[in-house]
């Protein structure tokens, strides 16, 4: 199933997503999980693209994490980013 640019990101910046009780390490390795899953679909410079990603939003979600933003204002801080996009 192919999906949009904008339709991912509508799902990853959704309200009322079930959240999931993992801490970045965790998180890394089910993204991992993931990734090895459907690695024999990508080439090679899709993967490496994808684990760029990864570890940017790793590495971002832990400093801010560390820095003690609240997670309220961050989603409000995406939406209001990905409203202005769209706009």
């Amino acid at each position: 199933m192919k999906m949009t640019e904008q339709k991912i990101l509508d799902l990853l910046t959704r309200e009322g997503q079930p959240e999931l009780d993992l801490n970045y390490n965790q998180l890394a390795q089910l993204f991992a999980h993931e990734l090895a899953a459907i690695s024999h679909k990508i080439n090679s410079d899709e993967l490496a693209t994808l684990v760029v990603v990864g570890v940017a939003l790793y590495q971002k979600g832990f400093k801010e994490f560390r820095a003690g933003i609240d997670e309220k204002a961050l989603f409000t801080t995406l939406q209001k980013r990905r409203n202005e996009s769209v706009a």
